[in-house]
């Protein structure tokens, strides 16, 4: 049997994008349900061995940090477990974060736990979704090994990196997203 929960945002894909998502929509006081289909968050960094973050820095002499935000959260805790201090220029002289993926696996794990408003569910599937007839999006249907279940919600966010909720959408609605 299909078990129906119901949030006020549902974020699919638990990379980069979906924690700042789901922390920033936790933050602002709404329950928050973070959907991820690997085995830990982290997305590319910690589940294919992309070991860096770029873009917190200008490609300016010296660098010069200008993304805070849900990212800061994160470099504070990978600094808190000694996995942090500071950036690294690459061959081409970007100002990089050099990641261990174990480390950020754990601070990510920290940083979802500050919100009580978040819940996170890893190996956990998206299959569907259903819309209602405007084209918005009503619900996702997803399945781990307990079983099957259909997360409702006010808004949707697809960071999934693939787009697979915006296809499952196009696909349903003829190639027409309203939400």
């Amino acid at each position: 049997m299909e078990k129906v929960q119901s949030y006020d945002v549902v974020v699919v894909g638990g990379g980069a994008a979906g924690i700042a998502a789901a922390v920033g929509a936790a933050q602002a006081g709404a329950a928050c349900l973070l959907v991820e289909r690997n085995g830990s968050l982290g997305g590319q960094a910690t589940n294919a061995n992309v070991a860096s973050y770029c873009g917190f820095f200008t490609h300016s002499n010296p660098p010069q940090q200008i993304v805070r935000g849900v990212g800061q959260q994160v470099l504070e805790l990978l600094h808190e477990l000694g996995a942090y201090d500071g950036y690294r220029l690459s061959s081409v002289q970007n100002a990089i974060v050099t990641l261990d993926e174990e480390a950020l696996k754990y601070a990510l794990d920290l940083l979802v736990q500050r919100y009580s408003g978040l819940k996170v569910l890893l190996h956990c599937r998206m299959i569907s979704a259903q819309t209602s007839p405007d084209g918005s999006i009503q619900s996702i249907h997803c399945v781990d090994d307990e079983g099957t279940y259909e997360f409702r919600a006010k808004a949707f966010v697809d960071a999934s990196g693939d787009g697979n909720l915006a296809h499952l959408i196009c696909t349903q609605n003829s190639g027409h997203i309203k939400n």
